[in-house]
Formats: structure tokens, C-alpha cells, sequence
């Protein structure tokens, strides 16, 4: 499921909502070493070309651990989303947001010289208008 940032998919973020936030490794622990599987859902290098070449976004933001798949080699989706100046917001809470219209608002910490950095997300959701009874008849 996508949530855009904006409703007319006008540059802005493309957040992708797997309903996997909340789940840490404990839960996918590998039974014989007893360490994180790291088996999540992502999106695959073409999808993400796809989706810098055919819309107006400036990031991905998704709700897992990495953009791309737990049991991914070579971190294909990051090369084709990084690659195209673009950015990524991972481990994202969407719980509670609407498929459309809310705003995002990413705050990086600056950092100098680093490639990453930890950021504050905020999601402004728009007020639903009130309508009168006749407009609902």
C-alpha cells in the first residue's frame, strides 16, 4: 500500500506501508544461532527505478528495517534510490495515518560529512470538513 504525501502526487515522498513496523528480530530469530533472520518485506531495485523515473518524489519512506528486502543481497533498491539523488527514511510508525492528504515534515539531525542521519518525521493530518445534514442526504 503507497501513501503520497501529497493528493496529487506532486513532488514529495512516496511512503510505502508494509504493516511490519513494531516488529522487531526477536521475533524471526534463526533456530540453530539464535540471531535475526532479517526477513521483512521491501521494494525491489526495478520498483524503486521505476518509481524515481516515472514520478516527482524526493524519498522513500517505508515502515521496515531498509528499503530493501530483509533477505536481499547487494542492496539494490538503496544504489537505484541514492543513485538518483533522492532519499530514504527507514523504520517509519504509519499506524494511524491516512492513505492520502497527510503532510510529512523530515527533520535530519545535521551532521557533518555523514552520509546518514538519525531524523524526526512528523505527519500533519488534515481536519475532516464538517457537513450539514442536508449535504449528506
Amino acid at each position: 500500500r503507497v501513501r503520497t504525501s501529497k493528493e496529487n502526487d506532486s513532488a514529495g515522498p512516496d511512503i510505502i506501508w508494509t504493516a511490519y513496523h513494531g516488529r522487531g528480530p526477536d521475533e524471526d530469530v534463526h533456530p540453530d544461532y539464535l540471531l535475526p533472520r532479517m526477513h521483512f518485506p521491501g521494494i525491489s531495485p526495478e520498483a524503486a527505478a521505476w518509481l524515481v523515473a516515472s514520478k516527482a518524489i524526493v524519498g522513500i519512506g517505508i515502515d521496515t528495517f531498509s528499503p530493501d528486502a530483509g533477505a536481499s543481497v547487494g542492496f539494490g533498491t538503496h544504489h537505484a534510490i541514492l543513485g538518483a539523488d533522492r532519499y530514504i527514511i527507514e523504520n517509519l510508525n504509519l499506524e494511524g495515518l491516512p492513505g492520502r492528504g497527510a503532510t510529512v515534515t523530515v527533520a535530519p539531525l545535521a551532521l557533518r560529512a555523514a552520509p546518514e542521519a538519525p531524523a524526526r518525521v512528523f505527519a500533519t493530518i488534515p481536519t475532516p470538513k464538517k457537513r450539514s445534514l442536508e449535504q449528506l442526504i
